[in-house]
């Protein structure tokens, strides 16, 4: 239970706001029908590594659980953390669209984080269209919090001091509710 006081809506986040994204473990369950497709078509092995270790074991990865850090960061940081978007299916255009109003925008930076190689690798082999591959997959950013610009490096420092790897990914700006990748 929260109180309606605390609630973090799309009310709160506002024109000039940073967004920060959190690295995934991987594909966090996401696009897996597509990545089956393609292990089938390219006669890709499970058990073999393609240079990011064996192929199965990355795709087993467990999906990272943001919570404990969250809830951490929302104690310290409460009042500067605007909205918050779980990558799930439908990527980041997808999800970090939900905690926007009608009237502001996201532009995300698609080369603001590092990918993590088994997903460029299977984008590559598969064949994947850029376009496509960012609406399946989380593409390596797991989680989104959009914070007020102010604080932004304070709040990335705080994540990676405590082992969540956070980029400044994107900004917010006047628009009609959408998720620019650029």
């Amino acid at each position: 239970v929260v109180e309606k006081k605390d609630i973090i809506s799309k009310r709160n986040v506002k024109k000039g706001d940073a967004v920060i994204g959190l690295a995934s473990s991987g594909f966090h369950s996401n696009g897996y029908s597509l990545i089956r497709k393609i292990v089938k078509e390219k006669k890709l092995s499970y058990n073999e590594n393609y240079g990011f270790g064996k192929l199965g074991d990355v795709l087993l990865t467990p999906t990272e659980i943001y919570s404990p850090i969250v809830i951490s960061a929302l104690q310290r940081y409460r009042k500067h953390i605007h909205g918050i978007a779980h990558i799930t299916g439908g990527g980041i255009e997808g999800n970090l669209c939900r905690v926007l109003p009608n009237n502001l925008d996201a532009t995300v930076y698609k080369n603001s984080w590092k990918k993590q190689p088994e997903m460029d690798f299977i984008v590559k082999i598969g064949e994947v269209d850029e376009e496509e591959a960012y609406k399946v997959f989380n593409m390596g950013i797991g989680m989104t919090l959009v914070v007020s610009d102010s604080k932004k490096e304070e709040i990335i420092k705080f994540f990676n001091e405590n082992s969540y790897k956070a980029y400044l990914i994107g900004r917010i700006d006047t628009g009609t509710g959408t998720v620019k990748l650029v």
